[in-house]
């Protein structure tokens, strides 16, 4: 195990989360304007506002949803659209497992909860802090929330 890694879940301080909240407020701009997009099309693609809403609260995996809309808008089989958008995230396993070495000692539940943050952007500050100076998963859950 490298240095970093052993700085890992278990140094967590009370700051952890709000330097990971911090590290991801300039990114929530962009990405509250993806999911503005995101909806714009929903919408046009036949989806009602609940469906929106309960898509982008469910799926949280922007390319997903975007493939889901197009594909739903092409007529596509619920079992196509499922099928597509599963091949698309299994990038998330390989974020999973390459972030599990600093992860070690958390909690299956809390590291579900984590899973559901687990986006791209989330990923690259999480794997950059882990790397550089150790981290959290408070670190993690700031980030991505």
């Amino acid at each position: 195990m490298t240095e970093a890694e052993n700085k890992g879940s278990a140094n967590t301080s009370p700051g952890d989360f709000r330097s990971g909240f911090k590290a991801g407020t300039p990114l929530a701009f962009s990405i509250f304007a993806y999911g503005l997009v995101f909806g714009v099309l929903a919408r046009q693609g036949g989806l009602t506002y609940w469906e929106t809403v309960t898509m982008s609260g469910a799926v949280v995996a922007g390319a997903s949803q975007f493939v889901a809309i197009s594909m739903i808008g092409a007529g596509a089989a619920a079992g196509q659209i499922v099928l597509a958008t599963l091949l698309l995230n299994l990038r998330h396993l390989l974020m999973g497992a390459s972030l599990a070495p600093y992860l070690t000692g958390v909690k299956f539940w809390k590291l579900a909860i984590l899973a559901h943050f687990l986006n791209d952007e989330a990923y690259a500050l999480t794997i950059d802090r882990f790397q550089r100076a150790g981290g959290s998963a408070a670190y993690f859950l700031g980030a991505g929330r």
